[in-house]
């Protein structure tokens, strides 16, 4: 039996989708406008080296604003 394919590398959004002047980065995923838009174009290497970039992003995001804003509560 062969192996499952790896699941596909999901998207970092959260809904909050506000970019911050001094980074260039959104408020609520902490991907940059190119990066945002080129998303569903990239393969999958390519999407775990944005991810990986992301934690060290939010955390100078928090020293900038403090606490960052929540993601939006569904509707649905």
């Amino acid at each position: 039996m062969a192996p499952a394919p790896p699941a596909p590398v999901g998207s970092p959004c959260t809904g909050v989708c506000k970019m911050d002047a001094a980074t260039g980065w959104c408020l609520g995923c902490a991907r940059g406008i190119d990066e945002i838009a080129s998303w569903s174009r990239l393969d999958d290497p390519a999407k775990r080296a944005v991810w990986a970039l992301l934690p060290a992003r939010q955390a100078q995001l928090r020293t900038l604003h403090g606490e960052l804003p929540p993601p939006p509560r569904s509707t649905r």
